[in-house]
């Protein structure tokens, strides 16, 4: 069984400023498809992070690991 993993994916507009937060296999392309789409950061305002929770859990309770810099981000918000 191939790994998925939660991670940031660049939108493919020119010069954009968006990464969404997808479910993908491990090993594919960062510009492949995905399962879902479950969030999006600004790197314009770090402070505009959206994430939905509940499909981050199911996620999380399939086995899906999260990369350490979606970690990093969420580590980041419940200090604040």
């Amino acid at each position: 069984m191939k790994l998925k993993i939660v991670r940031f994916q660049k939108k493919s507009k020119y010069k954009s400023n968006i990464l969404n937060i997808v479910v993908i296999f491990k090993k594919a392309n960062p510009k492949s498809k995905y399962f879902e789409k479950i969030g999006f950061f600004n790197l314009m305002h770090p402070r505009i992070f959206a994430i939905n929770l509940m499909r981050l859990g199911f996620w999380l309770n399939k086995g899906v690991k999260l990369h350490k810099n979606i970690k990093k981000y969420l580590v980041k918000l419940t200090y604040e």
